[in-house]
């Protein structure tokens, strides 16, 4: 074993045959070859000619605490290097010059070539980049020796050492004790210091709300009162072994930020990780320290999409934290401007804090936090406290589906029907807009104004085998029974087949009781005069007599409730008599009953049967214009002999040939893409017409799995993936992607496997690879994202989108040290024509979630060394005023690119940014100063 000795060759020691002693290290030594022994040859000095003579050390007897004298041969920021003998190399970091905070630099007063005395504090292990072959350890790793100049461990007696120094493997027992740090880096991202601690932790972190000071102003102007190099006293607040994490603060040496900054009340800076859809935001308050921001806690105004607002990541805002809740995982956030600023205007959306602060019959908007279908909604109306909403009163129209309308975090306004703390709902609301907008001349109508007598309107609440249930329009949830008996004037009427949940309707009132809270109501066609018919024709009805109420089409929040498909259109314009059928067994009905009725009732149902009025209010008389088409083309005495059947047959025709005009509509509209398909027709009768397009296929898909028609989803995805073309590559890849998302969401991992196989086996593996690395990083499943990056830069590394994909990857979850290490494995296996793109991209990546100042030296290389490459000129330029917006720099980055000497073309770009520049953040002066440039430029050119 050659690697205690110093020599550079060993081997020009040792001759053939020669005789040496040696020492017996490890028998056995099974770990490369068996049955061997490993021996450990001595040090063997020999003459250097004429080079300078160097005292030969071994480092197995280096010992903790032993003093050391070497020369200084390297200084770099946070490392000083210092020669021990041959090859034999110490490290002193930074944070072992000072035993105090000094305002001095660290290594400030050494220069290279100084004799320098110190003591070793360890031996470490360190990786190379050296590699050997496959039987052998790698990396290939070197020992390297860890020193101090610290005065105080200088003047003990060896092999006495002092204090122990902090490592990962002891970090976690100095907490909450305060140790002296170098600031190494200024993060203006994260508006944090990223300090050394020792040789071992020389990434840890002084967050933005752990400084002295963590208002706007202070965290914003860090590189104005911190410089590189600069030694401070901080304490270790929390420590993360398994990670290597840790934060420290300067908030005083017993102060405890966990406690005093990060408690209910007090004011932190947040930075934005990502918007979680309909639910709120999740933010960063100090690295592995999250908050979590309620959808209704973002914004004093609500508004539809408001987690959006703050969907810019690495974006700062100051937050208040709030009590933390049972069931709370993350730290309770508000970005409400009233909980802010004391002096900000009063919020449209007030506070709730709990159900006190609600009454009964107000008007409250909230956001849809789940939704059960056939079951209801829950709403939030605050952090703190949610409201229900049955499923018969979230619309007006009944429908079995309604929540499928109604997705998490829709903005939805309500009136509040009731309240009990000891309920199981709390809060009780309605969402109708019969309800929620009350006729503001008609008022609220309640048990106690209601006189016997009084014709109302109402929606059919139930059916029952004794009457009709109706709820009354603007009733305050005020409900009234209509016996079956006062239904209709006709006897053994089957009024289930005709009315349903949901029908607009008009009533009488028969009795009021308002002892009991009980009201009968009826009705029958003979409570109503001609004049009734006619009720709220200006609000209620079309110009079209035979168009339905409006009431009947639920209207509220007609933009997502987009699903109604045209059968539901169509059952709302249902006319008196749909079906022979039926008509023969209500003429079989009114024989029966006009035998058995009085005298002056014929006359009365005669009256209004000739406005062909139907009681549960679908429509009203046919229209004028087409009774007076029809009976000028009929004879007098055909009209007159059928003057009772002839309007039911017209409003018949009129329906039919209705229905047919507004299904063409609609498939037309289908066609055109004015409408989305609404329905399982809509979309088959689509892929009937365009089977190649992918995106109907997804479409498809997705409204299955909306209904949790899984299975359905999975048959649909396979008939779409046998359809198309196969000339369409692109778009069978696309229905492939869906398919993963899919089965990544409700499958199992071993279904997920297969389709993936399938998709790799049928597309290029490149494609179907980067698009899977997409999938699990939106469900931010990073690990099998990393897998599938690391099976990608190992099968196509060569690819220069892959590497910088990889590398971004990196960057945003926070590994920059891991995506350095990729972006060298990357110039070293990419070929040269691709450097330049790569240091490019990989330049902006640095601005955008790394380092500026790595970013800038990388650009600085480029343009020196390419300084006709204008487009990288431009990209500079960019990410200087995006993410820096030092206008002094970047006016010199411009001065430097027009002074060059370049095509007439090139010039041309460069000037016309330069002075779309000063005309955007300059004055009169700089603009006329880059004017002149360009006079002086055309001058030399036409010397030239």
């Amino acid at each position: 074993d050659y690697n205690t000795m110093a020599s550079a060759d060993p081997f020009s020691l040792y001759e053939m045959g020669s005789t040496i002693s040696v020492k017996l290290s490890v028998d056995s030594m099974n770990a490369l070859y068996s049955r061997s022994l490993l021996f450990t040859v001595p040090i063997v000095a020999r003459a250097l000619g004429n080079a300078e003579k160097q005292e030969i050390v071994n480092l197995n007897e280096m010992q903790p605490g032993m003093l050391v004298t070497g020369k200084v041969i390297k200084i770099v920021s946070h490392t000083m290097k210092i020669s021990l003998g041959m090859h034999v190399v110490g490290c002193v970091n930074a944070t072992e010059v000072f035993d105090e905070v000094s305002n001095e630099i660290p290594f400030a007063n050494f220069e290279i070539d100084d004799t320098v005395t110190a003591k070793v504090l360890s031996m470490r292990e360190v990786a190379s980049n050296r590699h050997l072959p496959i039987s052998h350890q790698n990396p290939v790793t070197h020992r390297r020796l860890e020193l101090t100049i610290r005065p105080s461990k200088l003047k003990l007696a060896p092999p006495e050492l002092g204090a122990p120094v902090i490592t990962w493997k002891n970090a976690e027992n100095f907490v909450g004790k305060s140790v002296i740090v170098i600031v190494y880096e200024i993060r203006r991202k994260t508006r944090s210091l990223g300090v050394l601690v020792s040789s071992d932790i020389m990434n840890a972190t002084i967050p933005a709300n752990f400084l002295p000071d963590n208002s706007e102003e202070y965290t914003s102007t860090l590189s104005e009162r911190y410089s590189l190099g600069q030694s401070l006293t901080a304490r270790i607040s929390h420590v993360n072994s398994q990670y290597k994490v840790m934060n420290l603060s300067l908030r005083g040496e017993h102060e405890d930020p966990y406690e005093t900054v990060l408690r209910p009340g007090n004011q932190v800076m947040a930075s934005i990780i990502k918007p979680v859809r309909g639910l709120g935001i999740l933010a960063e308050v100090v690295p592995n320290t999250s908050g979590f921001v309620s959808i209704t806690e973002i914004s004093d105004s609500y508004r539809m999409g408001i987690e959006k607002k703050f969907s810019l990541p690495t974006h700062f805002h100051r937050m208040v934290i709030l009590p933390k809740m049972k069931g709370d995982k993350h730290m309770a956030l508000s970005a409400r401007a009233s909980r802010v600023d004391e002096d900000a205007p009063e919020p449209a959306n007030p506070i709730i804090e709990s159900i006190d602060e609600l009454k009964e019959d107000q008007i409250i908007s909230g956001f849809v936090h789940t939704s059960s279908k056939g079951f209801g909604l829950v709403l939030s109306l605050s952090r703190t406290v949610k409201a229900f909403v049955p499923h018969e009163q979230i619309q007006d129209k009944f429908n079995d589906k309604t929540e499928v309308y109604y997705p998490t975090g829709r903005l939805v306004t309500g009136r509040i029907l009731s309240i009990d703390p000891n309920d199981e709902h709390k809060v009780v609301m309605t969402l109708r807009k019969s309800r929620l907008h009350g006729d503001a001349e008609e008022g609220q109508i309640s048990i106690k104004n209601i006189e016997e007598g009084q014709k109302l309107k109402g929606y059919v609440k139930a059916l029952k085998d004794y009457g009709i249930l109706v709820e009354i329009k603007h009733g305050n949830n005020l409900i009234g029974l209509c016996h079956k008996s006062e239904i209709s004037d006709k006897k053994n009427l089957k009024f289930q087949e005709i009315f349903e949940l949901g029908d607009y309707v008009k009533v009488v009132v028969l009795k009021v009781d308002p002892v009991k809270n009980r009201l009968s109501l009826g009705m029958k066609p003979s409570y109503f005069t001609e004049d009734d018919v006619e009720f709220d024709s200006d609000e209620e009805m079309d110009e079209n007599p035979l168009q339905p109420v409006a009431s009947l089409v639920d209207d509220s929040d007609s933009e997502d409730d987009s699903s109604d498909s045209a059968d539901n259109i169509l059952q709302a314009m249902r006319q008196p008599a749909p079906s022979d059928s039926d008509s023969s067994e209500d003429e079989e009905m009114k024989e029966a009953e006009d035998s058995e009725s009085s005298d002056d009732e014929p006359a009365v149902k005669k009256e209004l049967e000739s406005t062909s009025f139907q009681w549960n209010d679908f429509n009203v008389g046919a229209p004028k214009k087409a009774a007076e088409s029809d009976s000028e083309e009929e004879s007098e005495e055909d009209s007159q002999d059928d003057t009772d059947s002839a309007v039911p047959k017209k409003v018949r025709r009129l329906e039919k040939e209705r229905e047919e005009e507004e299904v063409a509509q609609i498939e037309e509209e289908l066609l055109d893409g004015d409408k989305g398909p609404e329905t399982i027709a809509d979309y088959e009768r689509l892929l009937l017409a365009t089977p190649n397009d992918s995106f109907l296929w997804i479409k498809y898909m997705a409204f299955l799995l909306s209904m949790t028609e899984i299975e359905k989803a999975r048959a649909v995805v396979e008939r779409g993936l046998k359809r198309i073309n196969l000339r369409e590559e692109e778009e069978k890849l696309n229905l492939w992607v869906a398919y993963m998302n899919l089965e990544l969401m409700y499958g199992t991992p071993e279904s997920l496997n297969k389709v993936i196989d399938r998709a790799i086996t049928y597309n290029e593996p490149k494609s179907v690879y980067i698009r899977l690395v997409d999938i699990y990083t939106n469900a931010e499943k990073f690990e099998e994202a990393e897998k599938v990056f690391q099976r990608l830069v190992k099968k196509f590394k060569r690819s220069k989108g892959i590497w910088i994909k990889y590398c971004t990857f990196k960057m945003k979850n926070g590994e920059s040290e891991e995506a350095h290490k990729l972006f060298q494995r990357a110039i070293d296996l990419l070929p040269q024509r691709k450097h330049i793109p790569l240091i490019n991209k990989f330049a902006q990546l640095e601005y955008k979630l790394g380092d500026v100042e790595r970013g800038r030296t990388m650009f600085e290389g480029i343009v020196s060394n390419y300084p006709k490459k204008t487009d990288i000129w431009s990209v500079y330029i960019d990410m200087e005023i995006k993410f820096v917006g030092d206008i002094q720099a970047i006016r010199r980055i411009f001065e430097r690119a027009t002074s060059l000497v370049l095509s007439s073309k090139k010039m041309k770009f460069l000037f016309t940014r330069y002075l779309n520049f000063e005309k955007e953040y300059g004055d009169e002066d700089t603009v006329e100063h880059v004017k002149e440039k360009v006079v002086e430029f055309l001058e030399k050119s036409a010397n030239q």
